[in-house]
């Protein structure tokens, strides 16, 4: 079956602070989430153009946007490949 891919502005990941950190620093620069028919949902035939990461979900809490050079899949895993940080 061959759908239509999906535009999407901006994907929300909210992360604990030690991944959060990780990436802020530019350790990190792949993001990870588990193949689940939620993730398989958000992810499959989407284009989103940036990702925005929180640390937690007070509404207080610390934000950083990066943009997206791809977005990839395991038999088990998303990979979602961070471009340059955006704000």
């Amino acid at each position: 079956m061959n759908r239509e891919r999906r535009r999407r502005e901006a994907l929300y990941l909210s992360l604990y602070r030690e991944f959060y950190d990780q990436i802020e620093c530019g350790e990190k620069v792949k993001e990870y989430r588990d193949r689940s028919p939620f993730w398989d949902s958000r992810l499959e035939n989407t284009d989103y153009e940036r990702v925005v990461f929180r640390n937690g979900y007070h509404k207080d809490a610390r934000k950083m946007s990066w943009s997206i050079k791809k977005i990839t899949k395991t038999k088990d895993m998303w990979v979602i490949h961070l471009g340059e940080r955006l704000g």
